[in-house]
């Protein structure tokens, strides 16, 4: 933390108000080669921990309390805290829901729709997947550094991708088939018999900032037609893959005024301002090279203070 910046003790009185709002993608002990190269998430015992910390200092919602709270104005207990998971990784249902029953803590895990069921692996996770195969390939490094280099946005990005693929002869249909990363629908079910919820995480996982407004309207209305096909839900709540920036909060205000099935969008602004259409979080997970110790304190200090040095209104400094 730097010197004379604010410590959670003297953040967390001004989080009485205000929603904190906190999502991961994935929780175990041990590597996954899909996000491997994308980012380092919390093993069992470092979420074990945040949770009891978390509780000590937060009330949990839901996501029902929340949409409700920014569509209606019903009010949120003090300290209110979101938790929420987003890609439906398997081990969702295997390693997190568990642990969250066991500590009473409510969740929602938003789905990508053609994830369900490992029928597709989205580029940034082959990419991942791709350099852990070439790390160990002392005469493919040049390759390899491309790929860590390649943007998945762009068409060139995933055209490497699909020649390092050829290259290694991976069938990615086979991996998924052998690897199963993604739940299945029964699994997704299996959370809602449980109580948590479910909202919807796009159709492809594609950065919203890379399409135009028609595909984006497609891509919303599509994974939510998924959502109630599949799980039978009445309204849906739709967390944006990647990154809410580049989408124009008129466009999202127009979507939920347009579809009364879609209640709320969530993006990853952290402690930037929420609003009728949309709620920021606080991202779980850390960049590869951070070797240091999960801290969920600190983290939520450090976004509120990101937060507080882009003058983001309502924050106040002390």
């Amino acid at each position: 933390m730097p010197d004379g910046a604010l410590d959670f003790a003297e953040i967390r009185p001004f989080l009485r108000r205000r929603l904190t709002s906190l999502f991961g993608h994935r929780v175990a002990d041990g590597p996954c080669p899909f996000v491997s190269s994308l980012y380092r998430h919390p093993t069992v015992a470092e979420l074990r921990g945040a949770l009891d910390f978390l509780g000590r200092h937060f009330r949990f919602v839901t996501l029902d309390e929340v949409a409700g709270h920014f569509a209606l104005g019903r009010p949120l207990p003090d300290f209110p805290l979101f938790l929420s998971f987003d890609d439906g990784f398997r081990n969702m249902i295997d390693c997190v829901a568990p642990i969250l029953r066991e500590a009473g803590v409510p969740a929602t895990f938003f789905i990508t729709a053609d994830a369900v069921d490992n029928r597709r692996l989205f580029y940034g996770l082959r990419r991942s997947y791709l350099i852990g195969r070439l790390r160990k390939d002392a005469e493919r490094q040049a390759l390899c550094e491309a790929l860590r280099e390649a943007s998945v946005h762009a068409p060139e990005g995933r055209s490497l991708v699909d020649r390092a693929a050829r290259t290694l002869e991976v069938d990615w249909q086979a991996v998924l088939a052998a690897e199963r990363p993604f739940m299945t629908r029964a699994a997704c079910r299996s959370l809602l018999d449980m109580g948590f919820g479910l909202g919807a995480h796009g159709v492809s996982h594609e950065r919203f900032a890379e399409l135009d407004e028609p595909s984006r309207t497609r891509e919303v209305t599509a994974s939510i037609d998924f959502m109630q096909d599949a799980f039978g839900l009445d309204r849906v709540a739709f967390a944006f893959p990647h990154s809410h920036r580049g989408v124009d909060r008129g466009w999202m205000n127009d979507r939920i005024a347009d579809d009364a099935r879609l209640s709320i969008f969530f993006g990853t602004g952290g402690f930037a301002p929420n609003d009728r259409a949309l709620v920021h979080r606080v991202g779980l997970d850390r960049p590869v090279q951070d070797t240091g110790p999960f801290d969920i304190a600190e983290m939520i200090s450090a976004a509120y203070r990101r937060a507080r040095a882009k003058d983001t209104p309502s924050l106040p400094t002390r």
